[in-house]
């Protein structure tokens, strides 16, 4: 509990630091997912105070909710953070994807807080708990309104479906 005799910056490296390179490149594969169905929800001052936001939560979380934690690296309780961002962009933008994904997304929290990790999650360690934390993070994360280009492709939708 090295965070507890003073190392603070282990709040802030844990998200950077990974088990091994497959580790980091499945957490890397992860942001390039989200990235390709999220970018574009918020701009990029949203997404910086968003990482801001679930990095705050999840160390939060970690301080004092799982005070017994011994270690935790990686950046899959951010990447929660962000889907769960991204999900919220969606649903208020009643894009029928937003639903789909936020539906998913919430199933699989629920499962890791009851039964652990999902079945194909075997090959590293999973701290599911900082899972819920990122998500919890992700959903604090409420901006006045979500970015410019998200709110054009709707009104281009709306357009669209009045011209038919």
């Amino acid at each position: 509990l090295a965070v507890y005799d003073g190392q603070l910056w282990r709040l802030l490296s844990a998200h950077i630091v990974h088990l091994d390179a497959g580790h980091a490149l499945l957490n890397c594969t992860g942001l390039a997912l989200l990235w390709a169905l999220f970018a574009r929800s918020y701009r990029l001052g949203q997404w910086l105070w968003a990482l801001v936001v679930i990095v705050a939560t999840i160390d939060l979380g970690f301080w004092f909710i799982s005070t017994g934690l011994q270690w935790y690296v990686g950046a899959s309780a951010v990447l929660h953070g962000v889907f769960a961002c991204g999900c919220i962009a969606l649903v208020r933008q009643r894009d029928p994807v937003g639903y789909v994904a936020a539906a998913i997304f919430v199933a699989k929290i629920v499962w890791e807080q009851l039964h652990g990790p999902l079945p194909f999650e075997t090959e590293h360690p999973v701290v599911t708990v900082s899972h819920a934390y990122g998500a919890i993070g992700g959903v604090l994360f409420l901006p006045g309104s979500p970015g410019t280009t998200a709110r054009r492709r709707v009104a281009t939708r709306r357009a669209d479906t009045a011209d038919r």
